[in-house]
């Protein structure tokens, strides 16, 4: 069983959908983090990559392992993390 101490890296993969794919220009991205980094300071962490999230980032949802997520959440294993944009339909 592998454990994690605070100053760990571990590496996470973050889904886009939508317009959100669309400014990154992939579906999928492979990031490393610090262990126990909160869903918020990855998500300025992306931010400072992909400037053109910002539009999004007020108003969309994010998700660690399938299940809708707070800002506030700690990442303190290897998962899987969506961020879905507001989708408007017609």
């Amino acid at each position: 069983m592998m454990s994690h101490n605070v100053d760990s890296e571990i590496e996470v993969e973050v889904l886009f959908f939508a317009a959100a794919a669309e400014t990154v220009g992939l579906h999928r991205l492979q990031v490393s983090v610090r262990a126990g980094v909160s869903l918020g300071d990855l998500s300025k962490q992306l931010q400072g990559r992909y400037p053109g999230l910002s539009r999004w980032m007020h108003c969309g949802r994010w998700a660690v392992d399938e299940k809708f997520s707070e800002l506030t959440t700690a990442i303190e294993n290897p998962c899987t993390i969506a961020f879905i944009p507001p989708v408007s339909g017609g």
